[in-house]
């Protein structure tokens, strides 16, 4: 993948969007920044989405899942976070050879104490697809250019 070839949208905290290269947009303050899509609620649903008070942000920060939960927890509890944010972004890219850009919204966005930040995707081992560890692998390669961590 080219540098260009990463494209990342955000929601500000007015709900106004917006949209860039990868590089020229990643300083943005992603932990404070809304949601760029909704969980979807409905009967019969077999995960369990909601809202969690982040002690560390004093906000809601949403989940969609007890494993993301969990991990929101542990975040919280973490005395070198400062800032979690979900559903921060959409990165997309675009294959060589191909028309179609590629779109994935990662989990969580952290900051930390030390200014350091990292982008987490949430998902038990079992339940990732070829599809879904193509893109996590493709955040990776998108985090590293500007300096993140990804997990």
């Amino acid at each position: 993948m080219e540098a260009g070839d990463f494209w990342l949208e955000y929601v500000d905290s007015r709900g106004e969007s917006h949209g860039g290269p990868l590089e020229v947009v990643w300083p943005v303050c992603f932990e404070a920044v809304g949601q760029v899509r909704g969980f979807p609620s409905y009967r019969g649903q077999r995960n369990f989405p909601g809202w969690y008070w982040a002690a560390t942000s004093a906000e809601l920060v949403g989940y969609e899942s007890w494993v993301e939960l969990s991990h929101l927890l542990r975040l919280d509890a973490d005395p070198e976070v400062i800032g979690v944010a979900s559903q921060p972004f959409r990165l997309s890219w675009r294959y060589p050879g191909v028309r179609r850009r590629i779109r994935h919204t990662p989990d969580y966005f952290v900051r930390r104490r030390d200014g350091r930040a990292m982008v987490l995707d949430v998902r038990p081992d079992e339940l990732v697809e070829a599809e879904d560890a193509a893109k996590f692998a493709a955040t990776t390669v998108a985090c590293v250019r500007v300096g993140c961590g990804s997990g």
